[in-house]
């Protein structure tokens, strides 16, 4: 049998193993907890360095503003209203400042800008769509929308482009400002036109709607300029079907139809 100390000895052994074991491994955390610190703070420092060499090398120093998408407004305009100094540097120009100085222009819907190495600054803009022209009786101008009734501008004098429809019947409140909706009520006057033009285009009519008018619950269509049609959305189906029936018997003729009625009547202009 082994004597005492035999067996003193092997625990000894076994536990300056072990207490070697643990300190081979607390000193390989220590390197390893240090080259991480020291892989950290040179990544922290090539970045630091990079954002500083970016934002004072004269190299980047803006050259050039590019705009791109721009159709209502010409470079010159943006260019002022964006109000970005040629020579400042890349880097230090705000995309926020630039951007809420652009959104002060009444078409402009979006605004992406981008940084062009070594010194571009790239500005691409949405611009809104004005579909409608529409009169405001309250004071004799005529106010261009968007499709979903957004205010663009007011403006004197018929200038319609070939794109807008021109329209009456729509209220406006005192104070007109750009890129504010009009009223629930009278958007609710041009979802009404949507809603009959798509039947308008399946009924087959090839006249043009050259305007519409609102009146009390009803929407005038104008087409080609000389013939009014009065509508409601009761029947709109059936009704514009009719009309084409109605449109090809009194062909060469300028007047009002009535749709709303019973027996649809057409009154002829006088000349």
């Amino acid at each position: 049998m082994k004597n005492k100390q035999e067996i003193k000895t092997k625990q000894e052994k076994k536990i300056k193993k072990k207490t070697k074991g643990k300190h081979k491994k607390k000193v390989l955390r220590v390197l390893v907890y240090i080259v991480l610190v020291v892989f950290m703070l040179s990544l922290l420092f090539l970045i630091g360095y990079g954002i500083y060499h970016f934002s004072t090398s004269s190299k980047y120093n803006i050259a050039k503003v590019e705009f791109k998408g721009n159709v209502v407004y010409d470079i010159e305009t943006l260019t002022t209203t964006a109000n970005i100094p040629i020579g400042e540097n890349l880097y230090q120009v705000s995309k926020k400042y630039v951007a809420s100085n652009l959104e002060n222009l009444p078409y402009i819907e979006d605004i992406k800008i981008k940084r062009i190495r070594p010194g571009t600054l790239q500005i691409t803009v949405k611009e809104y769509t004005s579909v409608y022209f529409a009169y405001n009786k309250e004071t004799d101008k005529y106010v261009r929308l968007t499709a979903d009734g957004r205010i663009l501008e007011q403006v004197e004098g018929e200038v319609k482009t070939d794109t807008e429809l021109l329209v009456f019947g729509i209220s406006f409140d005192d104070n007109i400002k750009p890129k504010e909706y009009i009223a629930k009520t009278e958007q609710d006057k041009l979802e009404l036109y949507v809603k009959t033009n798509k039947v308008y285009e399946k009924s087959g009519i090839e006249k043009t709607i050259t305007n519409i008018e609102f009146k009390d619950t009803n929407i005038i269509l104008t087409l080609n300029h000389d013939i009014n049609v009065i509508l409601n959305d009761e029947d709109l189906y059936y009704d514009l079907n009719f009309l084409k029936s109605i449109l090809e018997n009194i062909e060469g003729k300028a007047g009002t139809i009535d749709m709303t009625k019973e027996n649809p009547v057409f009154t002829a202009s006088v000349r």
